[in-house]
């Protein structure tokens, strides 16, 4: 595997674009939400929301099951404009 450069061209597989976009529109959306700082507990925190089933949002985000990280960024968008 080549290492990039400063300057060179990194191309990344559309899978990982939309991850990184997942977890970008998660930070965005917690910090508009709570805060920093609080926004730290809550991924931590039991959820009592029914996606949740009383697990922490961090399990599910890392579960490994992208469709997983894109269900709790469509959560906090959703608590976001509701």
């Amino acid at each position: 595997m080549d290492s990039a450069r400063a300057g060179d061209s990194v191309s990344l597989p559309k899978e990982v674009l939309e991850g990184i976009g997942c977890v970008l529109s998660i930070y965005a959306s917690l910090v508009i939400l709570l805060n920093h700082d609080r926004s730290k507990g809550w991924v931590r925190a039991p959820n009592r929301a029914p996606l949740f089933q009383g697990k922490c949002a961090m399990s599910l985000m890392t579960s490994g099951n992208r469709k997983d990280l894109e269900d709790v960024a469509r959560y906090l968008l959703s608590e976001r404009y509701r």
